[in-house]
Parts: structure tokens; C-alpha cells; sequence
């Protein structure tokens, strides 16, 4: 499944039946290539707090919802700095090329097992001779070589591994999820149909962001960021404990930082 269908998913507690927060962003461990953490927003008092739940600490995926087990599986953002380093580190929007200097495109998002939170892809936008303008395609993780600072170094071969994205391709790779989420054996498998909820789910998507990005925006003016933030080419946008001004905005805007720059403000 392509991680953008986690956004805005909401989080709940089973023990209590309150509602943790929406999955605000997915934090990657790239060593591991495995998905590290979900970041929450939650209301509290008309602000916004940034709180964490572990991969591992997840009880299930549904369509509509994810769950874990306790109000205690959900830590402050601040409490965890591995998470924040991890953040730091984003790879969405690196420019992906080939040992032999070829060009593949941009990474426009990556795809995951839902039961183990490992990499599957990366989902690039096309600049590749093979892609149509527009067009998306899936690499496999076995052609990737590195997550650089700057680029993303894959095998000479994966311009010709490219599997280009359709309808069809997303239904059969990621129609289905089984499995428990947690390494406890006494939990239970779900198993969750995911086919008929991604067209639904992308327009949700689209909608949610929009809103979130007005909002965000104007709560996190003025404010102090927790962390520095870097362009996905290493530029740094903000230092922590700097202000965010209109001007951070823009530029956070023209260098694909936008969502970082929002989130570092907590």
C-alpha cells in the first residue's frame, strides 16, 4: 500500500475508545527500511501537540481506522528524539539516479507491507524515457543501493525494472493485508481488503491536505521550531529554535519542505 493512503487515518486506543490523533506523517528508519513511527496530531485546548506511536506498538490496520491497544502506546514527539532525527532525514522529492549517471526521476512516495511496516518500493515521478509525462512507476527496494544525502544512488539496471503505476498494479500488489501487527502471539490476525478503499481514500487525502495545510500554516506562524529542517537536497530552511515567518513559508513552499517546516513547529 503507498503511505499517502495513512494520512489523516484516525488512531484509537481499544482499551478506552478515544481517539489518539490522525496519522500526520510516517517516519522511516532507512538503515532498517522500515517504517519507524507514526506522527499524531491532536487537538488539545485549540492547539496542536505532536505525538508518536512506534510501528511496532500498532494493534491493527483497517480501512477506516488504526488502532492500538492503550492510551499508553502514544508518547509526546519531544520524548523522542530517534523519531526527529528520523524526520530530519526525509527522502520524499530526492532525485533518484542510476551507478551509470542516468537520470530515473523524483520519489513521489514509497509503498509498504502493512504487517511489517518494511519498504517495498519507491513510487518515482517520471523523468525516465520509458514513463509517459506525468506518469508514476514503482522500483523495488533490491535496486536501490543507497539513501543519500543529496540523491538516492540504484543499480544500472532499474531504469528497465520500472513497473508502471496503474489502477490494476495498486489493487494486485496491495489488495489484501493479513497479519498481526505486533510481535505478541496471543493478538489476532485481521485481514483487511484495501482495493475498493484507495480511490476513496486518495480523494480523502487530497481534501484532508488542503485543509490541514491552511490551518497548519497559519497556527505555526510565529512560532519556534523544535528541530532543524532541510530541503531534500540538504539546504537547511530553518534552525531550531528559530521563528516561522511568511518569508520560511515561501521558501519552504519552493524547496518541497512545506509539510517539515509545519510539523517541526509541533
Amino acid at each position: 500500500m503507498k503511505s499517502k493512503l495513512l494520512l489523516g487515518l484516525p488512531v484509537i486506543a481499544l482499551e478506552t475508545g478515544k481517539l489518539m490523533g490522525k496519522v500526520q506523517a510516517v517516519a522511516v528508519d532507512l538503515e532498517q527500511q522500515k517504517v519507524h513511527a507514526f506522527i499524531l496530531g491532536e487537538k488539545v485546548f485549540l492547539k496542536t501537540r505532536s505525538q508518536v506511536v512506534l510501528f511496532e506498538r500498532l494493534r491493527s490496520f483497517g480501512p477506516d481506522a488504526v488502532t492500538v491497544s492503550s492510551e499508553k502506546e502514544i508518547f509526546d514527539l519531544s520524548t523522542q528524539p530517534q523519531v526527529q532525527d528520523l524526520l530530519e532525514s526525509n527522502f520524499l522529492n530526492k532525485q533518484v539516479i542510476s551507478e551509470d549517471g542516468t537520470l530515473i526521476g523524483a520519489v513521489e512516495d514509497f509503498s509498504l507491507d502493512p504487517t511489517s511496516g518494511k519498504l517495498h518500493s519507491l513510487i518515482i515521478k517520471g523523468s525516465n524515457s520509458t514513463m509517459a509525462p506525468g506518469q508514476n512507476a514503482y522500483l523495488k527496494l533490491i535496486y536501490v543501493n543507497k539513501f543519500g544525502r543529496d540523491f538516492i544512488i540504484c543499480k544500472p539496471e532499474a531504469s528497465e525494472k520500472l513497473e508502471i503505476v496503474t489502477d490494476k498494479s495498486i489493487n494486485s500488489n496491495f489488495s489484501t493485508s493479513s497479519g498481526s501487527l505486533s510481535n505478541n502471539a496471543s493478538q489476532k490476525t485481521y485481514t483487511y481488503n484495501w482495493s475498493n478503499f484507495i480511490p476513496q481514500a486518495e480523494e480523502q487525502v487530497k481534501k484532508l491536505g488542503c485543509s490541514l495545510e491552511v490551518k497548519g500554516i497559519n497556527w505555526a506562524l510565529n512560532r519556534e521550531v523544535g528541530y532543524t529542517v532541510s530541503s531534500p537536497h540538504g539546504e537547511i530552511i530553518l534552525k531550531r529554535g528559530e521563528k516561522i515567518t511568511p518569508e520560511i513559508i515561501d521558501k519552504a513552499r519552493q524547496k518541497n519542505s512545506l509539510h517539515q517546516v509545519l510539523l517541526a513547529a509541533g
